[in-house]
């Protein structure tokens, strides 16, 4: 999918959850321009769901609880570090992009896991990095190995969040 038609589809979404939830100055130009909000917002359109357009605006809306209401969404022990991530990926559609989106989402998971372990541990908060329930460096480089060899809508991953920009950033930039 071409990025002129990724940045239409996820300013559509943008509009449309703009009229439930309420921004705060400049979080909307925010969310027009996150490549994580991108990535998850135009992920049913590439996989190719059955309902895009409502998938979509779904997912879009639970990460938006998410920042807006964080502690609802804490990651859980044992959970795995997909775990919240498995509530903003499309239900249906090709596996496969379905399964590369959800690996560039983990990737930056684990690096907010990474650079939040001191303000975890003063909050008490759990953090599966701090805990070693997940090895950040093992983890990581298996992630980056794998993502490097999908070809799969590697124009189109790389138009939203090339693998170089997700191995370096951090879930909640908005």
């Amino acid at each position: 999918m071409d990025t002129q038609t990724l940045k239409s589809l996820h300013e559509g979404t943008c509009k449309a959850i703009s009229k439930i939830f309420v921004f705060k100055f400049g979080e909307y130009k925010k969310l027009l321009k996150n490549p994580i909000a991108t990535l998850i917002s135009t992920l049913p359109y590439l996989a190719k769901t059955k309902d895009a357009e409502r998938q979509s605006i779904k997912n879009i809306a639970v990460y938006l609880t998410a920042l807006k209401v964080g502690s609802t969404f804490n990651y859980i022990k044992d959970e795995g570090i997909d775990g919240r991530i498995n509530h903003i990926l499309p239900t249906n559609g090709d596996t496969k992009v379905i399964e590369k989106g959800k690996k560039l989402l983990m990737l930056v998971s684990l690096n907010d896991h990474l650079k939040d372990v001191d303000v975890d541990k003063t909050k008490n908060k759990y953090n599966p990095v701090a805990a070693k329930e997940v090895d950040y460096v093992s983890l990581k480089d298996t992630l980056v190995k794998t993502l490097s060899k999908d070809k799969v809508e590697q124009d189109s991953f790389d138009s939203i969040l090339p693998l170089e920009t997700a191995e370096k950033f951090s879930w909640w930039n908005l």
